[in-house]
Parts: structure tokens; sequence; C-alpha cells
């Protein structure tokens, strides 16, 4: 299973990245810190990026607390 995760670090600067997840069987939270570290490889300056929401594109006006 892929699934497509869109970074948004501000309103003028976000990233799209594919993720492999094999069965599916990972935490959103995982899937969160995944898409944080792969911005954070690309993104100038590099650096440690940690996720504060989740917004489901579907119901973008419902959105859920990070897990942790």
């Amino acid at each position: 299973m892929k699934l497509i995760v869109l970074v948004r670090a501000s309103e003028q600067v976000s990233r799209t990245y594919t993720i492999e997840t094999g069965a599916g069987n990972q935490y959103i939270s995982w899937l969160a810190q995944t898409a944080c570290l792969l911005f954070g490889k690309s993104h100038y300056p590099s650096g440690i990026y940690v996720p504060t929401l989740l917004i489901n594109d579907k119901d973008e006006d419902d959105p859920v607390p990070h897990p942790r």
C-alpha cells in the first residue's frame, strides 16, 4: 500500500511524498514522523521537523491532533 502525503511547512512551502506502508499496519504517528523525516532531508536548511497536526484531505474542517 502506498500513501500520498503532503507536508505543509507554511503557505508557500509544501512537499508531496509517496510513502510505502507495506500491509498498512503502521500507526498514524509513524506516517507523520516519516513524512517529516523526508521533508527534513529535502528541505533547505535541512533539519528535524516534528508533526503537529494531521488533516484528512476529504474533510479539512475536522483536524486530527497528533496522537502523541
